[in-house]
């Protein structure tokens, strides 16, 4: 397991907090108007999701056979710009 840096651990504790601030606006919903209590929520619903997806794509390859396809199966660059004769030639046969 790789070990917390002291700057991880403070980003770490404000995310925590602000969490737990969002959840006591959710938790107590006399505290704030209905508008922002949705509001609120709806944040909390689209970081959590962002979150959790997000851990998802960090994930390493299962296997070195999946990370093989995965490399080989990438977009490649465009080919180099040519005169067009040869995309001529292959529209034609």
């Amino acid at each position: 397991m790789r070990a917390l840096t002291r700057l991880v651990r403070i980003e770490v504790a404000v995310i925590a907090l602000v969490a737990l601030a969002a959840l006591w606006f959710v938790a107590v919903p006399n505290v704030i108007t209905p508008l922002s209590y949705a509001l609120v929520l709806g944040i909390v619903i689209a970081v959590a999701s962002i979150a959790l997806v997000t851990y998802k794509n960090a994930q390493a390859a299962d296997s070195v056979a999946q990370l093989l396809h995965e490399t080989e199966m990438t977009t490649s660059p465009a080919a180099p710009a040519d005169s067009g004769s040869a995309a001529r030639a292959r529209s034609r046969s």
